[in-house]
């Protein structure tokens, strides 16, 4: 049964009739009673825009994205309440907590039966994409190398130009959370295979990482290894060290920053091996039914070894995205656009040969658009269609590069 009660942080419970109660949120509670749970998401994305503070209207959305099946959206709720509303009031913090057991029984987990609270996710996804450019190759066929007798053209092998590619993805991922009073331990798994029609590039990934958060320190450290095979063998892996922290920023934003060090080491290619470390900052908006995220990044990357090409490199980039959660009044559908811009500049000459021998200067430009909507007839089930373009420009033509891919998937979390 939804909560039929609207509650502020300042206030005790309300009945519907109150007058302080929110116009459009006594209407939801009679499209509730008429069973119509459309209107009803509509009218609650309605009042948490123009109310933000009745919390309640967060709860009620909590409860039917639990009831449609989307635990995922539902637990999404349930944070934005409980860092927002934080302490909650008695009827909230009840009515929470039996929803998060809810979502365990439903997702098939055993009853916590001491206070410590413990969370358990799984995701699944299949996926089928297409790409242009699917093992990142030269859009031309000819290279110009600058020798000291004058230059010359060199003819590029076919295997080394562009070349399009289906692909067969299968992804899977567990997060699990541990609190022990105010304090907890978070962790993550996420595993990857895609499968070509150009066998070389099929890839394997794996990332594992836990983040700590105990009270009394500032921000939240995470430590990860990520690990990629390319072609059937050992290609590139680097443990992950990085502190975060985050600031509130009003009632409908937030500030988050984090420094990340990295030690990239190549399997193939010792001499590639480098140091990475980065300072970034994001502001992330939640208003209503759309989501609001700026990124900006500076890293530096340095040599390992003496031999790498360009020596060491700084990189900027900046990145938006925004997200509409019902578009065009559609429930439990999901569009996001985005857009990253990254800037690298070399120390050093890359190579003697190529631009006379000036440092590697490149942009990259990444896009995506993704739609998201839910399974007919399969509730856990969703499905997500992408849109990806690449393009990337340097002064190097190695580096001159564009792919588009598209990408269709079905996935599930429970």
């Amino acid at each position: 049964m939804l909560l039929t009660t609207g509650c502020v942080l300042h206030r005790p419970a309300l009945s519907a009739q109150d007058p302080n109660v929110p116009a459009a949120y006594t209407q939801a509670l009679k499209a509730l009673e008429a069973q119509d749970t459309p209107t009803a998401v509509q009218l609650l994305q309605q009042v948490i825009t123009e109310h933000p503070n009745w919390a309640g209207a967060w709860l009620d959305l909590a409860l039917l994205a639990s009831r449609q099946g989307d635990h995922a959206q539902s637990e999404e709720f349930l944070l934005v309440l409980e860092s927002r509303f934080a302490p909650l009031p008695a009827p909230i913090t009840l009515a929470v907590e039996q929803l998060r057991q809810q979502i365990k029984l439903q997702r098939g987990y055993p009853e916590v039966q001491t206070p410590d609270q413990a969370v358990r996710q799984h995701v699944l996804a299949l996926a089928t994409g297409y790409d242009t450019n699917a093992n990142a190759g030269l859009q031309f066929s000819t290279l110009t190398l600058n020798l000291p007798d004058g230059d010359t053209l060199l003819n590029i092998d076919p295997s080394s130009r562009a070349r399009s590619a289906q692909s067969l993805r299968v992804a899977w991922a567990h997060y699990g959370r541990q609190s022990w009073g105010q304090d907890s331990l978070t962790w993550q798994i996420q595993t990857q295979a895609r499968q070509y029609s150009l066998s070389s590039q099929n890839n394997l990934e794996l990332l594992v990482q836990t983040t700590l958060e105990k009270n009394g320190l500032p921000g939240r450290f995470a430590m990860g290894w990520q690990h990629i095979w390319l072609g059937g063998r050992d290609a590139y892996s680097t443990p992950i060290l990085r502190w975060q922290w985050e600031t509130e920023l009003g009632q409908h934003c937030a500030w988050q920053q984090h420094v990340q060090a990295e030690s990239r080491q190549h399997a193939r290619a010792s001499y590639m091996d480098t140091r990475w470390q980065a300072y970034r900052s994001t502001w992330r908006c939640l208003r209503g039914a759309q989501r609001s995220q700026i990124m900006l990044q500076l890293a530096a990357e340095s040599a390992a070894n003496p031999g790498r090409p360009g020596g060491n490199s700084r990189h900027r980039s900046w990145g938006v995205q925004h997200e509409w959660l019902q578009p065009f009044g559609l429930t439990e559908h999901n569009l996001l656009v985005r857009l990253d811009v990254l800037d690298t500049q070399d120390k050093a000459t890359y190579s003697p040969v190529l631009d006379s021998g000036r440092p590697r200067s490149l942009q990259r430009m990444d896009s995506l658009v993704n739609w998201t909507a839910p399974v007919p007839g399969q509730a856990p089930w969703r499905w997500t269609v992408g849109l990806n373009k690449t393009q990337q420009k340097s002064n190097i033509q190695l580096f001159r590069q564009e792919n588009y891919s598209l990408e269709t998937s079905i996935w599930r979390s429970w």
